[in-house]
C-alpha cells in the first residue's frame, strides 16, 4: 500500500463527508481499494462503516419466545398472514384485495417447514413475500411488511439499509423493492433500492441502501415485484454508519 496516497485519500474523504456526507462518490483513481470496487471510492467505504446496531424491531423476522405467536394455519408448517396482520413481533403486513376479493398475504415460516426447509439466513423463522396463495396486485406487487422506526433527520450521517432476499433455482428470477418514507401514509417514497436474483445469480442475496432520514421517524416497506412461487426475505437491518464504526457516535443517529 502507498502510504502517501493512504494519507492523502483520508484527508480528502474528511472533507468530503463534511462537505457532501458519508456516501458520495469520490471521482479520483486510486491504486488499491479501501473496501470497495472500481474507479471510485465511497467515503464509507475508507471512513464510516456501520455501528452494529440495528434500528428496526426484530429484523430477523423471529417469533416471541416468551408468547409465542407463531401457530401454522396451513399444510407444510407456515403460516398465512394477510395484509393488515401484525402478528410478526414488530412487523406490519402490508398489500391490498385482488380480484375476486381475496387479501393478499404472506407466508411466515420457520427452519423446520416442509417447503424451503433451513431457508433463513439470520435466525429460525423468514417470510416468503409471495405468501401462499401468490396474490400479485394489479400494479404487479405482491404483499410485503412494514415497519416505522426512529431517526434523527438532517444528519451528514448516512443510515445504511440491508436485507437479504432468498429464491429456488426453478424459481428464478425474482425482484424485491424496499421503499423508504417519512410516514406510511406517504404515497412515493423519498428513496428506494429494488433487488434482483436472476439465473446466473447464487440463490441468496444482501442488499444494501444508503439513505439520510428526512424526519424523526422513517417507514421501510419490502415487497416483492416479480416471482414464481417463493421470495425469501430474512435479515432486515438498519444501521447508522459511524466513523470506524463507533457505536452511538456523539449520539447523532440514534
Amino acid at each position: 500500500m502507498n502510504r502517501n496516497w493512504f494519507g492523502t485519500s483520508v484527508v480528502i474523504c474528511v472533507v468530503a463527508l463534511l462537505t457532501y456526507g458519508c456516501a458520495t462518490e469520490l471521482p479520483i483513481e486510486r491504486p488499491f481499494s479501501l473496501g470497495g470496487h472500481g474507479e471510485h471510492s465511497k467515503i464509507v467505504c475508507c471512513l464510516l462503516i456501520p455501528d452494529g446496531n440495528n434500528l428496526l424491531t426484530n429484523g430477523s423476522l423471529e417469533d416471541d419466545p416468551t408468547n409465542p405467536r407463531f401457530h401454522p394455519n396451513v399444510s407444510g408448517g407456515v403460516m398465512s398472514l394477510p395484509f393488515g396482520s401484525t402478528t410478526i413481533p414488530g412487523w406490519t403486513v402490508v398489500g391490498v384485495t385482488v380480484s375476486g376479493g381475496n387479501p393478499q398475504e404472506i407466508a411466515w415460516g420457520g427452519n423446520n417447514n416442509q417447503f424451503v426447509p433451513n431457508g433463513a439466513t439470520d435466525g429460525n423463522f423468514f417470510v416468503d413475500l409471495t405468501g401462499v396463495f401468490d396474490r400479485q396486485s394489479a400494479d404487479g406487487f405482491f404483499a410485503g411488511v412494514q415497519q416505522t422506526f426512529t431517526t434523527v433527520p438532517n444528519q451528514f450521517f448516512d443510515y445504511e439499509l440491508s436485507f437479504d432476499i432468498m429464491v429456488a433455482n426453478f424459481q428464478r428470477p425474482i425482484e424485491v423493492i424496499a421503499e423508504i418514507r417519512n410516514n406510511p401514509n406517504d404515497e412515493k417514497p423519498y428513496e428506494s433500492k429494488t433487488c434482483e436474483i436472476v439465473a446466473s445469480d447464487p440463490p441468496t442475496q444482501t442488499c444494501t441502501k444508503f439513505f439520510k432520514a428526512q424526519s424523526t421517524s422513517t417507514t421501510l416497506t419490502i415487497k416483492a415485484t416479480k416471482g414464481n412461487g417463493y421470495v425469501g426475505l430474512d435479515k432486515v437491518f438498519v444501521e447508522c454508519l459511524t466513523p470506524f464504526g463507533f457505536p452511538g457516535f456523539l449520539d447523532l443517529c440514534h
